[in-house]
């Protein structure tokens, strides 16, 4: 019921619709006080008073900051319409013809289609695409100008602006990547090519890193330097602002963001061919690892609590909602909010990164002495190169440990020895630093098939359980031996300062 008024909110805008909130509030509050207070669970109601109360407050607030951009939202709605021959891109409506950027994607195809074998020699000829006809890739980010605040940390981490492009060009050439937190060694695999009736090739190790960070790590940076040009069109005061003095540029940086985060494979609606537990096609791009990983930690669709593939990620619904949102500050030229936007992408775009690293150290914990996979140690090595940045920002030591049991090219790492439950706790005791919660990493199935209307689905019992978050949850608090824990994993906070994070 909550949710019904607080659309009738937004159409209504009106103190009549605010009253409406607080009455079905209170009601569900005496409700759920009556049949607690019944059964005994004297301790139970207060909690879920106050959460009903919480609710009431966001629905107030939410009224409240609709009819604050009232004025805004009709002038760019109008925008819109007069876009209409600009298809849409996995929803979001761009203003300004981005087809160019959009069509981007297929570099990204062609150069995976080159390594797709595995083989060395493959490794050999993406190498020369990479360098060549291909070059799109060893050159982002295409804006370069301005550094903006997500480039700036992955250059303080990796202490190189080029970071990406020698990440993927160590990897092709199977050479060490040294950086100022360590390095990696891809010449150095387990040399498990997994099962002998469908094995792998004997340079998918490097392969992946190559493949994985142009995609996903390169892209993701191509993606904020985009959305970086977009303010700084703004800022640099020479009129570039469509409400004011016409000028489109910002507006299509800001779409070719988007463009670049989704790809043409994903179409206009973002959705995946295929049912739940089956199939799925995805493209090339970020947007794609987020629904790959929604399937495994069951955070797809809007509820962000299934695994059904032909839905995109929440974290991609939530982007996608936010890159709009932020269209519609460049229109305005308001510079404030867009910078504000562009911290809340990032913290959602931090979800898949993790998501990916936590089920490859899963994959590699379960190794248990044994040699592990090529492909599962590039992977998750690769995935962390995307996330570690962000966890170093919170706490150096919690960064460092993570990286120990993950390093690519380690005997640690190669003998099967990682430890998955200190990377995993590494992350769970930074989520309220990094901005995000337990229930939007959710919890992993790896992949195991689901479908809604099968009733043994509910069964299938998740890798790791759910960490507790009270922020989310009122009732919820953290257990002594969690705190403990955690100290670890915060005890060196790292000082730097990183603005606009």
């Amino acid at each position: 019921m909550l949710g019904m008024v607080r659309s009738s909110a937004i159409k209504n805008n009106s103190q009549h619709t605010i009253d409406m909130v607080r009455a079905c509030a209170i009601k569900s509050v005496k409700a759920q006080m009556h049949h607690f207070w019944q059964n005994g669970k004297h301790e139970v109601h207060l909690c879920l008073a106050w959460s009903a109360y919480i609710t009431y407050i966001t629905a107030v607030g939410f009224v409240w900051s609709a009819k604050l951009h009232e004025n805004l939202a009709v002038g760019y709605e109008g925008l819109l319409s007069s876009a209409a021959d600009f298809p849409r891109i996995a929803g979001y409506k761009p203003t300004t013809d981005v087809e160019e950027v959009l069509d981007q994607d297929l570099i990204q195809q062609k150069f995976q289609e080159i390594l797709g074998d595995e083989s060395c020699s493959s490794v050999d000829a993406g190498l020369t695409y990479y360098e060549g006809d291909g070059s799109l890739l060893k050159n982002l980010p295409t804006y370069k100008e301005n550094k903006g605040a997500i480039w700036n940390l992955y250059e303080q981490y990796y202490g190189s602006k080029d970071f990406c492009d020698e990440w993927v060009t160590k990897a092709l050439k199977g050479g060490v990547f040294k950086f100022d937190n360590g390095k990696v060694d891809f010449s150095k695999f387990p040399g498990n090519l997994g099962d002998k009736d469908d094995p792998d090739g004997e340079c998918v190790g490097r392969e992946e890193c190559a493949k994985k960070a142009t995609a996903y790590i390169c892209g993701y940076i191509n993606v904020f330097q985009y959305l970086e040009k977009a303010v700084v069109k703004i800022e640099e005061g020479e009129g570039c602002v469509e409400q004011k003095g016409g000028c489109t540029t910002a507006s299509k940086a800001w779409d070719s963001a988007v463009a670049f985060f989704v790809g043409s494979a994903e179409g206009v609606d973002g959705n995946n061919t295929g049912g739940p537990g089956n199939g799925g096609q995805y493209g090339t791009q970020f947007y794609a690892l987020g629904d790959k990983r929604c399937d495994d930690f069951r955070t797809c669709g809007a509820t962000g609590d299934t695994a059904d593939r032909s839905t995109p990620s929440k974290a991609n619904i939530l982007m996608l909602g936010l890159f709009q949102q932020g269209a519609s500050a460049i229109y305005a030229g308001d510079v404030t909010n867009a910078r504000a936007i562009i911290k809340k992408i990032n913290i959602q775009a931090a979800v898949p990164f993790i998501q990916g690293t936590l089920r490859y150290a899963y994959r590699l914990g379960q190794a248990k002495g044994n040699k592990p996979k090529d492909k599962e140690v590039a992977e998750g090595g690769t995935f962390l190169a995307g996330a570690l940045p962000q966890l170093w920002k919170c706490d150096k030591k919690a960064a460092k440990i993570v990286f120990k049991e993950l390093q690519i090219g380690s005997k640690k790492v190669n003998k099967g020895k990682t430890n998955f439950k200190k990377v995993l706790k590494a992350f769970e005791c930074n989520y309220e630093c990094l901005g995000i919660t337990c229930a939007q990493i959710g919890v992993l199935f790896d992949g195991d098939e689901f479908d809604a209307e099968d009733p043994e689905a509910e069964t299938t019992k998740p890798r790791f359980p759910q960490c507790t978050d009270p922020r989310t949850d009122v009732c919820a608090k953290l257990d002594d031996k969690t705190i403990k824990e955690c100290k670890k994993y915060r005890s060196n906070k790292n000082t730097l300062d990183f603005k606009g994070l």
